[in-house]
């Protein structure tokens, strides 16, 4: 099954209940009420304070979801191309969007970056704000807090990532401007810290370095 551990001691606090031998916690809303999770088919939603199953998202495996916890994006299970926007609390599917890869929420909520579509899009209504060109393959990603900016690790001839940079002017669309890179290095997975002043990057060589974003 599915337990939760306190970080600070590694005491053990409870298990989630249901029989997820295979389950895996993809994520804890920011007000530490819920705990969703992957069990290979579809996507589980837990009450933190006691562990109890509120329900399943049939068919879902869920990636990311909003800081307020009311919206989960991810891919259908057994389609990774196939992507869609969820409703947590009751299951509904909002809307769907293209693109393959691991998909990444803006820290305000409002934007999710897919790696395969080369797109960030908005939640509210799921129309494409901005979009890279150029580039295919992209497997892995992380946005800056304000959403202006994105590391992409990519696979096409070659494993690197590349940092882009949306326009600083206001405005529902645009290209976003490729401002540095790294080829020959592959990195999985792109973590951005909250002051979004530094990344890390796990290479291939299983060797984690912090850089810094500019």
């Amino acid at each position: 099954g599915t337990s939760i551990w306190r970080t600070s001691d590694r005491t053990y606090v409870r298990k989630l209940d249901g029989n997820y031998g295979s389950g895996v916690v993809k994520a804890i809303t920011a007000d530490g009420e819920r705990v969703v999770g992957y069990d290979g088919t579809d996507a589980i939603i837990w009450r933190f304070s006691d562990g109890w199953l509120i329900r399943k998202v049939y068919g879902v495996n869920v990636e990311a979801i909003t800081p307020d916890g009311g919206m989960a994006v991810g891919a259908f299970s057994g389609y990774p191309s196939r992507k869609g926007v969820w409703r947590l609390s009751d299951g509904a599917l909002l809307f769907n969007i293209p693109g393959s890869g691991t998909s990444e929420v803006s820290s305000d909520g409002g934007r999710v970056y897919v790696p395969g579509s080369g797109k960030l899009w908005k939640l509210n209504d799921g129309s494409a704000a901005y979009f890279l060109t150029g580039y295919a393959g992209a497997y892995s990603s992380a946005l800056t807090p304000d959403g202006r900016s994105a590391l992409i690790g990519y696979h096409d001839y070659d494993y690197g990532f590349y940092l882009a940079k949306r326009p600083a002017a206001s405005g529902n669309s645009g290209s976003w401007h490729i401002t540095a890179g790294d080829r020959r290095t592959r990195i999985s997975p792109l973590n951005i810290s909250p002051d979004g002043q530094f990344f890390t990057a796990t290479h291939s060589s299983s060797l984690t370095k912090i850089r810094r974003v500019d």
